[in-house]
């Protein structure tokens, strides 16, 4: 069964370092729409970095906060496009077992996620 955690949000031009969003007491926030997790607390972030062949680019996803029924649990973000198109293939990893903090490099060279054409994004923890 799929899990707990499941998240979208709409970012509206994105020109910073980095975006997060974050879970409420109990829920994931996705704008007003609280989704049921593994638990409370657990902030996802990317950044952004400037490739000079492609321009602004995702090199990063982080998880904070990391709730204990989260840990050891896989995590998978997605990037969406203009017209909630994917951008660049999902990044998948694995929670740790221990710890609040997990960090996976995203490499622009072999999974292209423009920055500045990002439109959504959501996270699935399971």
């Amino acid at each position: 069964m799929l899990a707990a955690l499941a998240a979208g949000i709409v970012f509206g031009g994105v020109h910073g370092f980095a975006a997060s969003f974050g879970t409420g007491t109990g829920s994931l926030a996705a704008g007003n729409a609280p989704v049921a997790s593994c638990g409370a607390g657990l902030t996802v972030s990317y950044s952004i970095a400037f490739d000079p062949g492609i321009g602004n680019a995702v090199t990063g996803v982080s998880a904070s906060s990391i709730p204990p029924g989260c840990l050891g649990k896989s995590l998978s973000v997605s990037f969406y496009g203009d017209g909630g198109r994917a951008d660049g293939r999902e990044i998948r990893a694995t929670l740790p077992s221990s710890g609040a903090t997990a960090d996976i490099a995203v490499d622009p060279s072999t999974n292209t996620i423009d920055a500045d054409g990002l439109s959504g994004v959501s996270a699935v923890v399971s």
